[in-house]
């Protein structure tokens, strides 16, 4: 869907691209006042419209957006911490990598394509900022508002919204919390590493 989305904003966003780089179309709408009102006003009521279907998927997509996010989070956190732990079998560590390396390309790739929502919303911005003065209209400063204050983008229920910075975010915030679930298990872990003998003396001790 963030696929789909994002592709309706770069088809919107090049055939504006392409319009204000064909001399012939640049000459019809300059001499018309009335004709580049309505130029630009079709190119913002679509950007609109998609925005609005934007914001329907968000709706109906941002409970299933956190349990994605949570549950993916989740089992990064537990997996990197079975990884303190001795895997004995070749079979069980290609399997631990396996599943974690999945996981970790999972939310990667999830990320990459739902921000490239907004990144293709924000793209209007560039061409906008470009317009020659001799094709500037009051439609044009009313786009760029629409877009600064009314962006298109994916989040979990206004906790969050995913963007390209979001997989950095994500790393970090799996960093922090598995440096203190290995202080809250370093007990723990350390007895399953001792040796049975060694950790039955310390026990008798």
């Amino acid at each position: 869907m963030s696929t789909i989305i994002s592709t309706r904003f770069k088809l919107i966003s090049e055939g504006l691209e392409n319009s204000l780089g064909n001399e012939e179309i640049v000459k019809c709408i300059s001499a018309d006042t009335e004709m580049l009102s309505h130029f630009y006003n079709q190119i913002r009521e679509d950007y609109y419209k998609m925005a609005m279907i934007c914001k329907k998927m968000n709706r109906l997509l941002s409970t299933l957006i956190i349990n994605s996010y949570v549950g993916n989070i989740c089992f990064i956190l537990l997996q990197l911490l079975n990884s303190l732990q001795t895997i004995e079998t070749p079979i069980g560590r290609f399997t631990f990598l396996y599943s974690l390396g999945s996981v970790i390309i999972r939310v990667a790739m999830v990320s990459i394509y739902a921000a490239s929502v907004n990144e293709e919303s924000k793209r209007f911005l560039f061409i906008l900022a470009n317009i020659p003065s001799n094709l500037w209209h009051n439609e044009v400063e009313r786009m760029i508002v629409q877009i600064k204050f009314d962006a298109a983008i994916l989040g979990g229920h206004d906790f969050f919204t995913i963007t390209k910075g979001l997989v950095l975010k994500v790393g970090i915030a799996i960093i922090t919390y598995e440096l203190v679930l290995i202080q809250f298990n370093s007990p723990v872990l350390f007895e399953e590493s001792l040796p049975q003998n060694i950790s039955e003396s310390m026990l008798v001790s």
